[in-house]
């Protein structure tokens, strides 16, 4: 879809308004809050944001749904996956839109993406580097390309992941630090080998992770190590200190209203790719 600029819309101060959507909020976002706050005072846009609404519930949608048909929004940056009703709305009064955090990339919107691919090749290059061959992975098929990233560059090595454990198999609804604990720790108890080390899908479930392991007696790294993905600040204080990819967060952000402003002015929707990046600490630290 190509937009043109529109003409009749309601100006505050003569300044466009970009309508920022998260229906839940998660600490992880806040980076990529800051950096639409940050680029829309640059740019010259009134920040409209509405977080925390329940997608679910019709009359929690029609504040928003009123403010874009009285044509008071010049753009909107969806935070998270959107909400299909308010979607078509959009689509329907030809509001230019920006997605952030989608799993899967779509020609004809306007998309901030990050490679996850590149992470899960980045993260099986430490992994190997630091003597570790046999490689599970614990999260959900949201990110399935970080998987298969890692997949690629371990078989390529002559080493693998350890499927039982992968996204594609019993793993893949694993989402929270309890469901991780529960899951190694039955591991344990049905006697199942154990792989060289864990990737997982969030820190929270890396933590969960690792509780289990010490649980067991496993010294960590030396017998067993474990990697994140969203370097939190619970990296910093677990024991042994959490490996972890940084996420481009707040750059999304940033990339997120340059690319609609972008939009507003009459270009073709595009795409921006950012690259996540490996931070090393001593859970998977062998040399």
């Amino acid at each position: 879809m190509e937009y043109a600029p529109r003409k009749g819309l309601k100006r505050e101060n003569g300044q466009s308004t970009i309508m920022l959507l998260l229906p839940q909020f998660r600490e992880t976002f806040i980076p990529t809050l800051q950096g639409v706050q940050d680029t829309c005072k640059t740019v010259g846009f009134n920040l409209f944001p509405v977080i925390g609404y329940n997608g679910d519930e019709d009359i929690a949608k029609q504040p928003i749904i009123n403010a874009l048909r009285q044509h008071m929004i010049h753009g909107v940056v969806w935070a998270a996956h959107p909400d299909a009703i308010i979607e078509r709305i959009i689509d329907s009064v030809n509001i230019p839109s920006v997605y952030v955090m989608r799993p899967f990339t779509n020609k004809d919107k306007a998309e901030i993406m990050i490679d996850n691919y590149k992470i899960g090749v980045d993260m099986a290059t430490h992994l190997m580097k630091n003597g570790y061959k046999c490689v599970a992975t614990l999260g959900n098929t949201q990110n399935h390309h970080r998987f298969i990233g890692l997949r690629d560059t371990l078989e390529r090595n002559n080493c693998s992941v350890y499927a039982d454990y992968g996204w594609f198999d019993v793993a893949k609804d694993i989402w929270t630090r309890n469901q991780a604990f529960e899951l190694i720790s039955g591991f344990f108890s049905s006697n199942r080998i154990m792989p060289d080390a864990f990737f997982c899908e969030t820190d929270q479930i890396a933590l969960g992770v690792l509780e289990a392991l010490k649980e067991k007696g496993v010294e960590i790294p030396a017998q067993i190590g474990v990697a994140g993905c969203e370097d939190t600040d619970i990296t910093l204080i677990t024991n042994p200190t959490l490996t972890s990819v940084a996420l481009p967060r707040y750059e999304q952000g940033v990339q997120a209203v340059l690319l609609l402003n972008q939009l507003l002015s009459g270009e073709a929707p595009g795409h921006v790719l950012l690259n996540g990046r490996v931070v090393e600490r001593e859970s998977t630290r062998r040399t």
